[in-house]
């Protein structure tokens, strides 16, 4: 057998090993009907539906609900939402369990994890012990463990095994000011829980390994326009930290505004404002292209884009953007879009060098002859 009739035949065969690798390994983490970059929104309307949006098209497919798609118990009034490690959905609930639900990334099924359940009426029984409140926001730190954000000020880690919580910081554990009144909570890049105080307007940042808490911004630390009603935060790619804020005016209308926020400073600047009487942005996440999504806190549903430069919003879904299921507000999260890794990238360089060296043969004239071939109801804010 000639070299380049060898090396061609294994670097082609190779090639579809890796790129059927990549497509298995893709659809394995994200399933057939959630793709990366795809929106997982949670309905807080109480018709206990989680919807996947397109962000391109808006088209809005359901992805789980109680009876009828996947299987498992009811939920109600879903507060906050994060992605485990293999690609399955975490979701708290506010009112009827005041607990966790894990969503297969597949076939929708809901499990319930931890919580004080009813057993009643399609809702799942009490599981686990440990101190719980109203979880406003769940986070899942890098090695996998399970963070509750619990709205009368302490955060839990929660065993998925036995659903059993932990007091992490707050009440008294870990040292720093006092939490009040939680609401949004995110990871940062150095493994920290970013928590926002809607009462003391402030966000903490909390060691989830002593419990301790700093302020990143509020209650004396930073300049820049204040955090009035701090609600749900998301983590840009620079790094900077976007709030929910909303400003009350005597009149009954809000003025509702997105801060960022510099985690090494704690200054604050205004990128986005409007005054509304009947709505405002109730949850925030961050697209695979680095903008912020934010969903209006209206019955009808909507999902805008802000640059996180110019501030500039476009409505991505809603009424008359996108097809499918009905949209209401609730909390989003965006899948990742994966990137190749260290071995994936050597695996693809040495097939690459293959290739090539199979081409220089093919271009050098055969002595034997010539065999050439051609390849993530919410309450109303406060």
């Amino acid at each position: 057998m000639k070299p380049s009739t060898l090396i061609g035949n294994r670097g082609r065969v190779l090639v579809a090993m890796l790129s059927l690798y990549f497509l298995l390994s893709v659809n394995k983490l994200y399933g057939v009907q959630i793709q990366p970059g795809d929106i997982i929104m949670p309905q807080a309307d109480t018709t206990s539906r989680i919807l996947v949006i397109d962000p391109t098209t808006g088209d809005r497919t359901v992805f789980s609900a109680y009876p009828n798609v996947g299987s498992g118990p009811d939920f109600y009034d879903p507060s906050g939402v994060a992605l485990l490690p293999n690609g399955d959905l975490l979701m708290c609930e506010l009112e009827e369990t005041a607990g966790l639900y894990e969503i297969n990334h597949v076939t929708g099924d809901r499990t319930f994890i931890s919580g004080l359940g009813s057993g009643l009426n399609g809702f799942p029984p009490s599981r686990g012990d440990g101190p719980l409140d109203l979880p406003r926001a769940v986070t899942v730190a890098q090695n996998g463990s399970i963070y509750l954000v619990n709205q009368d000020g302490f955060i839990t880690q929660v065993d998925p095994s036995t659903g059993n919580r932990t007091l992490v910081s707050g009440e008294g554990v870990g040292t720093g000011p006092d939490f009040q009144y939680l609401d949004g909570g995110i990871m940062n890049t150095q493994g920290h829980l970013l928590v926002s105080d809607t009462m003391q307007a402030a966000i903490f940042d909390v060691n989830l390994q002593t419990g301790a808490r700093t302020i990143v911004s509020g209650l004396g630390r930073g300049a820049g326009p204040t955090l009035d009603d701090a609600g749900d935060l998301t983590l840009l790619p620079n790094g900077e930290i976007a709030a929910q804020v909303v400003r009350v005016h005597d009149d009954n209308s809000i003025t509702s505004e997105i801060v960022l926020v510099d985690q090494a400073t704690g200054n604050r600047s205004l990128l986005f404002s409007a005054i509304w009487t009947d709505t405002d942005f109730a949850y925030l996440t961050t697209s695979a292209d680095g903008k912020i999504l934010g969903s209006l806190d209206v019955p009808s549903g909507e999902i805008l884009s802000i640059d996180p430069t110019t501030g500039d919003t476009t409505l991505i879904s809603g009424e008359n953007v996108g097809t499918g299921a009905d949209l209401a507000y609730g909390d989003m999260i965006v899948v990742p879009v994966p990137e190749p890794t260290t071995g994936m990238l050597g695996i693809f360089g040495f097939l690459m060098m293959g290739l090539a060296t199979a081409s220089r043969y093919r271009q050098q004239p055969s002595l034997q002859n010539d065999d050439r071939r051609t390849h993530r109801e919410r309450p109303q804010l406060r």
